[in-house]
């Protein structure tokens, strides 16, 4: 083989090399579906998307180890990722305690909370802990959800309820006679 045919084959592998790590890296950046998969996957623009967030100051690391979705609609997703799909409707999604709050505010003690989201499809759902520093209070929390919509416009934002509260908001509805 020629130096320029031993190019152009070095060429061609490292180009086939790099267009797998983009596709690979294209379908990793799906969330985890809580929803069954048997006959395939819907759109992105059919399920909503669901992650978590913590705040210092203005940085902030999207799904980092600080902060994580403990459970969506009962389940135990702790495991599973730091971002997941989900079908539109009613669910009932609860934050972990983060040891990191924890530490940063140790006074604040507030116990289990949990979110309900009306999930749309096309939507993003991000459960936000934003730590802050100084004023009258030393150091704070704040834990909220917020919804965009597909073009990443703010839509709603959520303030968490007991996980009783939440559990009760989207138990199926009984209409009475």
């Amino acid at each position: 083989m020629s130096s320029n045919e031993q190019s152009r084959c070095l060429w061609g592998i490292l180009l086939a090399i790099l267009g797998a790590g983009c596709l690979s890296a294209a379908s990793a950046s799906r969330g985890y579906p809580l929803y069954p998969v048997s006959s395939g996957r819907p759109t992105v623009s059919q399920v909503a998307t669901l992650s978590a967030t913590v705040g210092v100051g203005a940085m902030s690391r999207r799904g980092g180890p600080s902060i994580f979705i403990k459970k969506v609609d009962g389940r135990d997703v702790s495991e599973l990722g730091a971002t997941f799909e989900l079908l539109p409707g009613c669910h009932v999604v609860e934050p972990a305690s983060p040891a990191l709050a924890q530490r940063w505010a140790p006074s604040d003690t507030v116990g289990p909370q949990a979110f309900v989201l009306s999930m749309q499809a096309g939507h993003a759902y991000t459960i936000v802990l934003d730590l802050f520093e100084g004023g009258v209070g030393g150091r704070r929390r704040n834990l909220y959800g917020v919804e965009q919509d597909s073009s990443w416009q703010r839509t709603a934002t959520f303030q968490p309820v007991t996980p009783e509260t939440a559990a009760r908001a989207c138990a199926p509805r009984v209409n009475s006679p």
